[in-house]
């Protein structure tokens, strides 16, 4: 993915030794919702009691990552503010997985894939923003 764009809100406290830090604590926190990605991915075509179920996992790692940050914050304030918009992305994409589940027409699958493909490309980008960062 291309460079991201120069962040000039870096903390006083810190500089790269802090976030350098910071990635290495929110690598889990990325890994799990990576997981929880997944595992919703492959929901969408095994019936309505797994969407469901994604749909609560997804609730529950959006969650927590918004507990997390406050707690856990980045040096870079845009970091912030990606990580926090990917947690409502996510927590979006919950509410459609519950929805489709109790859709008495059925699950439109098509939707539901083309929303966690879409949701899941944001989190890459997030991912790749830190990643860049980490590397300058």
């Amino acid at each position: 993915m291309g460079t991201a764009r120069p962040m000039t809100d870096q903390a006083s406290v810190g500089g790269t030794d802090s976030f350098e830090l910071w990635t290495a604590e929110v690598g889990p926190v990325l890994e799990a919702l990576v997981a929880v990605s997944k595992s919703a991915q492959r929901a969408v075509s095994q019936g309505q009691g797994s969407v469901l179920a994604a749909s609560d996992q997804l609730k529950a790692q959006s969650r927590h990552i918004m507990s997390w940050l406050p707690t856990h914050p980045s040096p870079y304030a845009d970091i912030n503010w990606l990580l926090a918009r990917t947690a409502r992305s996510y927590a979006a994409l919950a509410r459609l997985f519950a929805k489709q589940a109790h859709n008495s027409s059925g699950i439109n699958l098509g939707a539901l894939d083309r929303e966690t493909r879409g949701t899941n490309r944001a989190l890459s980008k997030t991912m790749a923003t830190i990643r860049d960062l980490k590397g300058t």
